[in-house]
């Protein structure tokens, strides 16, 4: 799923071209429709040899919903960017968090067990396990996110975030013995690597119109 989740660079790109002008010079780039194909077969390739694993093949729900769910998560970096980005970013991230948390809480009730409600019942251990996680990965992650665009600037904060679904698999093979095959880890790099192609594209972009200005 982590490798997978990559494909949404591609929507994010493909909304920024819809959403701002000043980007779309980008989409003019063979160096970004090389990545875009990258990405798209590295991702296509772990669905694909999925089914040669050991868990079985891989459910076209799961897929489905991966692919949905970085679509999704694009539409969010857009509409971030274009709605509160003139904010201060951790104000922005603490507001989002709290919309966030409220629409939550309320599907989860109005759900049940199943979306979440059992939370109700947890143990105390149980939640402070849960407030730690949400800590570590919504709270400190994200601010880290922000801090790291501040000093390193969006496209290398962005071309290091790559990184993060080898990270997964290195602690899912630690944690849960879940190993992913030689063919998968390559279909995974690939991937992997056509963010980055896609990322230098948009760089390259970026300082060719801040050199246009200039001039």
């Amino acid at each position: 799923f982590s490798f997978v989740f990559r494909v949404q660079i591609v929507f994010v790109t493909l909304g920024a071209y819809l959403l701002f002008p000043s980007e779309r010079g980008t989409l003019r780039s063979p160096r970004f429709w090389i990545g875009i194909v990258l990405v798209v077969a590295g991702s296509a390739g772990l669905i694909l040899f999925k089914g040669a694993s050991a868990e079985g093949s891989a459910p076209l729900m799961g897929i489905v919903i991966s692919i949905a769910a970085g679509i999704m998560f694009a539409g969010y970096g857009l509409a971030v960017r274009y709605y509160v980005s003139r904010y201060a970013p951790v104000l922005a991230f603490g507001v989002i968090c709290n919309y966030t948390a409220l629409m939550a809480l309320a599907v989860m009730l109005a759900l049940g067990t199943r979306a979440g409600a059992r939370v109700l019942e947890f143990s105390l251990l149980q939640l402070g396990m849960l407030v730690l996680s949400a800590f570590i990965g919504i709270a400190i992650s994200h601010v880290s996110y922000y801090a790291s665009i501040r000093r390193l600037g969006v496209s290398l904060s962005l071309g290091i975030i790559q990184l993060q679904p080898v990270f997964t698999a290195l602690g899912s093979w630690l944690l849960f013995d879940e190993r992913l095959r030689p063919e998968q880890w390559a279909c995974g790099v690939v991937g992997l690597a056509g963010a980055i192609v896609m990322l230098s594209a948009g760089k390259a972009q970026a300082q060719r119109a801040a050199v246009a200005e200039d001039a």
